[in-house]
């Protein structure tokens, strides 16, 4: 007499199912558990740095300065991160910037320079400081804008305050 057939196809079901509502409780018990045990940077205050503080860049008003402490910055600065937050750019035109460093004697060293990809879009950028930025100073940055973009060309970029990066 013939064994009766086994049916594989209800054992790998009721398997799957047994086994996907025990995943489902462990994923909503880990969400319950990160959301109520999550730590944000609200509680990390600075009297020295407020990260807040934007600057404006359009097509009449192409540089900032802002002053370098190693006091208040850090005394190694081996990156500096420029956060770019906002970009108003209809006609796209390309966006370069560049960063420099100068001593409060006067000698002004280029760091290095970046670009907005696509030229609408906001991010954060790290320009390496080659141990450059080590004494009092400046920190300047600069729009660097191609020569067919008209003074009523309508370009608005906010930046947040340039951090220096330790690691």
């Amino acid at each position: 007499m013939p064994d009766k057939p086994v049916n594989y196809r209800g054992q790998i079901m009721k398997m799957f199912f047994y086994n996907a509502s025990r995943v489902t409780i462990i994923a909503v018990q880990l969400f319950f558990y990160t959301a109520c045990h999550q730590k944000t940077a609200s509680h990390i205050t600075t009297d020295t740095i407020n990260y807040d503080t934007l600057y404006s860049f359009d097509v009449n008003k192409k540089s900032i300065i802002q002053p370098y402490d190693p006091g208040t910055m850090g005394s190694f600065c081996k990156f500096l991160q420029v956060e770019v937050s906002k970009v108003i750019n209809p006609k796209k035109h390309p966006v370069t910037f560049e960063l420099h460093y100068q001593t409060d004697s006067v000698e002004k060293i280029f760091l290095g320079s970046f670009s907005l990809y696509p030229s609408d879009n906001p991010g954060k950028f790290i320009v390496p400081t080659g141990g450059k930025v080590n004494q009092q100073g400046s920190i300047i940055l600069s729009l660097i804008l191609p020569a067919e973009v008209s003074s009523r060309d309508t370009l608005n970029i906010s930046i947040k305050k340039i951090i220096c990066r330790g690691e």
